[in-house]
């Protein structure tokens, strides 16, 4: 079930009041049941702009005093992203880049969401999970990894593998410019940890298991720069119509960067949006994002006043 805080006002900055009383609680409670402390670290929000970032991150740190810090990086090519995500299936059977590969060979979030839930039910990851289902599309896609696996040992088959590989879209142009090349002194192909590292490096992107660095700090950044990070929280703010999908973007570009924005969190995710008066007339879920109008019925609503902030 994924949380959603509706926000009652037409100040939309109640969202940022909300969300930096709703870490402090969360530290607080992590706290108190001494399992599983949290830090300040442990929480990330995403916004739909760099505007909306630089002033999260200066209120959160100003107001409540927050400690935040802010991402910058290139927003990472397609190809590239793609080719990053079958890469860490084989190299440790990551169940985060799976959840994204199901959604780009055609299944639907009801699908992706049912069974990640019998694989919660069963106590087993989702890649464990999906690797034993005899479903055309998942099993075909198994069968894929195992044939690319098996050619690591012959560099010229494993690009031949990868440039066939399903939905993939990579070229041989690609393979130089993220070390899929013979080493000249071991006459082999590098780790794919090491590949992976690479393309982390050349986007400005760390690896899930990294840490940006050691400071103690709420990392703020925006939807479209979530590729490759995960934090235990996740706020992702200004969930209105007005600004998600982003005005003049691809719709379905866009609808891909929610769903990667989504799937950023290790525990729980917080999605927040705003009300709006228009001529008098007070406007709730009819303002939300109509992406979130998509998977209403996994949400849960809770709407929160100025007075129940105190």
């Amino acid at each position: 079930m994924v949380s959603v805080q509706l926000l009652v006002k037409t100040a939309s900055d109640l969202q940022i009041e909300a969300v930096a009383k709703e870490i402090r609680k969360i530290i607080s409670k992590s706290k108190e049941t001494k399992q599983n402390k949290l830090s300040f670290k442990d929480f990330m929000i995403l916004c739909p702009t760099k505007n909306f970032v630089t002033k999260v991150a200066r209120e959160i740190k100003s107001n409540f005093n927050i400690p935040t810090k802010l991402y910058e990086k290139e927003i990472i090519p397609d190809d590239h992203w793609r080719l990053l995500l079958v890469l860490r299936m084989l190299h440790n059977e990551d169940s985060l880049a799976l959840r994204q590969w199901l959604d780009i060979i055609g299944l639907n979030q009801d699908e992706i969401y049912q069974h990640r839930t019998e694989a919660a039910k069963n106590k087993i990851d989702l890649f464990t999970y999906c690797k034993k289902l005899s479903e055309p599309t998942i099993s075909d896609l198994f069968k894929r990894l195992e044939v690319v696996n098996n050619s690591k040992d012959d560099i010229e088959l494993f690009k031949k593998e990868l440039l066939a590989f399903p939905h993939l879209n990579v070229d041989n142009t690609l393979f130089p410019n993220v070390g899929i090349t013979l080493d000249e002194i071991s006459k082999e192909l590098p780790s794919l940890g090491t590949i992976i590292q690479l393309i982390y490096e050349k986007f400005g992107i760390f690896e899930s298991e990294f840490e940006l660095s050691d400071e103690d700090s709420v990392l703020v950044t925006t939807m479209h720069k979530a590729k490759g990070l995960e934090a235990e929280f996740v706020f992702i703010m200004w969930l209105n119509l007005d600004f998600l999908p982003s005005p003049g973007r691809n719709v379905e570009e866009e609808r891909r960067v929610f769903y990667v924005a989504l799937t950023r969190a290790k525990i729980d995710v917080i999605l927040t949006f705003h009300e709006k008066f228009v001529v008098n007339k007070l406007l709730k879920e009819q303002v939300m994002s109509p992406f979130l109008h998509d998977i209403r019925r996994h949400l849960n609503i809770e709407r929160k006043r100025k007075a129940d902030l105190k």
